[in-house]
């Protein structure tokens, strides 16, 4: 068990060291931002200490360990921030609880000869350690601030925590630009989601089916059950349904917010006739449901999501659609546009620019 526990510190502390110069600024500034959440003057003075190390050590970086990070003299004034926090609290902390007593005004040289001294990487664990607590305590103290709670998603975005930063950006709302960072996190998400994988976007999950030219497409993971094709029912297209009325407003206006529904981008919807041509008539719509084309194109990335879906082309009986049975064979007989019994699964793209 203790080896275990060696090894997983050690590739945390990989991990760490691994990232640029840029990557390891924007997290130090977002705890900078969160320190004062922390109720402990001695993890306070702790956490100043070590950021003062780490913005010197970046406001020293030249040439090509800089990687073309220009932020040196931004560094070098955290730095002299947390070193002006730390000596105000370090008074109020036992000497034997202060820890190391390197400053800003060490050289490198000096760094590097009493990094030596010291355990490999037991620095680097005692800062993901002290990482931690800032979480949790500052969870605890700040989590349903709003103010605060941005910064929070900025924390819980950086440690992989997709559906929780996504709600502290929304409880941020209005402050700190709370909703402009709930969609960007949204984007990021599926632009780095491969096709096939499920996505959250609004209040559901979303399968993501195709990528082109900064958007994506998606389509419902659950599908919308008991909802008929056309409520009058009788020989109608998809231009005329009461589903698509349906789906392009209250679905909406139900499931997004508005941020989110102005990423959902307009498409350019053919009809198609009984022979699965298109009849050059279409539809401009947010929200849709699939065509035989599009399940044919899709089925690899959909496989039993398919079966007992109403779909959008018209059946060969009047008033019907085309659909595919519970074994997943495509029926173009149709089934009654006026009846229940099939799901629905809406499709839509939206914009990952």
């Amino acid at each position: 068990m203790a080896g275990g526990a060696k090894r997983k510190e050690k590739r945390q502390i990989k991990k760490l060291m691994k990232r640029s110069p840029a990557q390891k600024y924007d997290w130090l500034v977002s705890l900078y931002d969160g320190v004062d959440c922390i109720i402990r003057d001695e993890d306070k003075y702790r956490i100043y200490r070590r950021m003062e190390r780490e913005f010197t050590e970046l406001a020293e970086l030249d040439g090509e360990d800089a990687e073309g990070f220009s932020e040196q003299d931004a560094c070098a004034e955290y730095a002299q921030d947390c070193k002006e926090a730390a000596d105000e609290l370090e008074p109020s902390v036992p000497k034997e609880k202060r820890g190391s007593s390197r400053t800003v005004m060490m050289s490198a040289a000096e760094r590097q000869k009493e990094n030596q001294k010291e355990s490999k990487g037991t620095g680097v664990g005692r800062f993901i350690l002290l990482l931690l607590v800032v979480l949790v305590v500052g969870f605890i103290v700040c989590y349903k601030i709003p103010a605060t709670r941005a910064v929070i998603g900025d924390i819980q975005s950086f440690m992989g925590m997709n559906s929780f930063a996504l709600k502290s950006y929304r409880v941020a709302g209005d402050k700190n630009e709370g909703w402009e960072s709930a969609l960007e996190h949204e984007k990021d998400v599926i632009r780095e989601a491969k096709p096939g994988y499920t996505v959250a976007f609004g209040k559901l999950n979303w399968i993501v089916l195709d990528k082109e030219d900064g958007k994506a497409l998606l389509i419902a993971d659950e599908p919308l059950k008991t909802i008929v094709y056309n409520r009058e029912g009788g020989d109608t297209s998809w231009t005329n349904c009461s589903l698509r009325k349906r789906l392009n407003s209250s679905f909406i206006n139900n499931n997004f917010y508005k941020y989110e529904s102005d990423a959902i981008l307009e498409t350019v919807v053919d009809e198609y006739n009984v022979d699965g041509e298109k009849t050059g008539v279409t539809a401009t719509d947010k929200v849709f449901i699939p065509c035989v084309a599009d399940i044919d194109k899709y089925e690899d990335k959909l496989g039993a999501k398919t079966h007992n879906l109403r779909l959008r082309d018209p059946g060969q009986n009047v008033g019907t659609t085309v659909f595919i049975s519970a074994e997943g064979d495509q029926i173009f007989y149709g089934y009654p546009d006026d009846e229940e019994g099939l799901s629905v699964r809406p499709m839509m793209w939206v914009t990952t620019e």
